[in-house]
């Protein structure tokens, strides 16, 4: 075939590279009578052999494209844009946190998520995606190493990379009657001399459920959303004592409004660290001398400090809520519809912040919310 190579680029007046042409799973190993094998040559120059080539940004190994190696590769890059991305404002200081999760969707997430529609993902390897995700999430807020970012994928909607991985590899399959002969899956179809591969990427959860499967547009929108409520609501429902600050998060799978209502810097820095859990810090004795700070003393009139007239003000949450959360829950997601307790609810985090750090000095606005009512009274 090398041959045959050489020849047809004499006859066209081209010429190969020797040195850009890699030799996979070449026997390099000696022979029975103890020689090495004879090595690839094109044009007389030995052809370099590898145990692992990329080819169009894909990791390929004996056995095909590899899982392990894609995971690995992606991991430097990834971070890096993301590295760039943070110095750009991707941060707790910078950018909102709305805006920042949509330019990490946009920008950052493609670059690890390439391949992986054609690819079959060992589960180590999907987990190693996921701490990827996790550290470049991590960079948006300024969480730790090992800071949970489980609440901060259910504010801005960002899916686990085990829903993503179905999603890319579902919508491949759809388009498979599309594609041309030559394209890389179809090829590591024919080479394989049977439906193994394209029936590995169709036994996925996601595409087998579709029953409806006509165009991507439809497969792309309500069945997606309806898949990820679902498994967003069973998620909700087992995690009761695991997660407490994830089923304080609202019951339908949406942006938090919390993220995208007029506020100020300060206000929305409060209401999301409310609902990452980090507004409280670490337990101390409260001023009130009731308790020591925590989600259960700063709750509806357990804290003296706290004017019980607030807690009035708030709608009457059940039993086993918060009354935080449920006030929380309960904002329109349309800015132009003004929520009367917006005020006292912030007001209310104001109080909190000052009790869990009480030598700190936090300036108290004297017209909370008025961003949100101005903008609905069209001022």
């Amino acid at each position: 075939m090398l041959n045959d190579a050489a020849t047809h680029s004499h006859q066209l007046g081209y010429r190969w590279n020797p040195q850009k042409c890699v030799i996979l799973n070449h026997p390099t190993a000696r022979t029975a009578t103890g020689a090495h094998s004879n090595p690839l040559t094109l044009y007389g120059v030995a052809l370099p052999t590898a145990d692992e080539v990329i080819y169009l940004g894909i990791p390929f190994t004996k056995r095909g494209i590899s899982s392990s190696a894609l995971a690995r590769s992606r991991s430097k890059t990834t971070l890096a844009a993301m590295a760039t991305l943070h110095k750009m404002g991707a941060h707790r200081s910078g950018f909102s946190l709305s805006l920042s999760a949509r330019l990490y969707c946009s920008f950052i997430r493609p670059k690890f998520e390439y391949g992986v529609a054609i690819t079959m993902m060992h589960t180590k390897d999907i987990n190693k995606l996921e701490q990827l995700q996790n550290r470049c999430l991590r960079l948006l807020i300024g969480g730790n190493p090992h800071t949970s970012t489980t609440v901060l994928k259910i504010l801005t909607m960002i899916p686990a990379i085990h829903w993503r991985m179905e999603v890319l590899q579902s919508k491949y399959c759809l388009r498979l009657p599309t594609l041309p002969a030559d394209s890389l899956v179809l090829l590591l179809h024919h080479s394989r001399g049977n439906d193994t591969y394209i029936n590995k990427l169709k036994a996925n959860r996601l595409y087998k459920s579709y029953t409806d499967a006509t165009t991507i547009t439809s497969f792309a929108a309500p069945f997606l959303y309806d898949d990820r409520q679902k498994l967003y609501t069973a998620f909700r429902d087992t995690q009761s004592s695991r997660h407490i600050l994830a089923r304080a998060c609202r019951a339908k799978l949406e942006i938090d409004p919390i993220l995208t209502l007029p506020a100020t810097r300060t206000d929305r820095s409060r209401l999301i660290r409310w609902r990452l859990g980090w507004l409280l810090g670490a337990p101390h004795d409260c001023n009130c001398d009731r308790d020591h700070t925590s989600r259960r003393h700063f709750d509806k009139y357990e804290c003296d400090a706290i004017p019980s007239e607030l807690w009035e003000s708030l709608p009457q949450a059940p039993p086993t809520t918060h009354t935080i959360d449920h006030a929380l829950n309960r904002l329109p997601t349309d800015p132009s519809q003004y929520c009367h307790y917006w005020p006292v609810l912030l007001t209310l985090l104001w109080y909190i912040e000052c009790l869990v750090k009480p030598n700190v000095k936090f300036p108290e606005d004297p017209d909370p919310g008025a961003l949100w009512r101005n903008y609905a009274c069209g001022i």
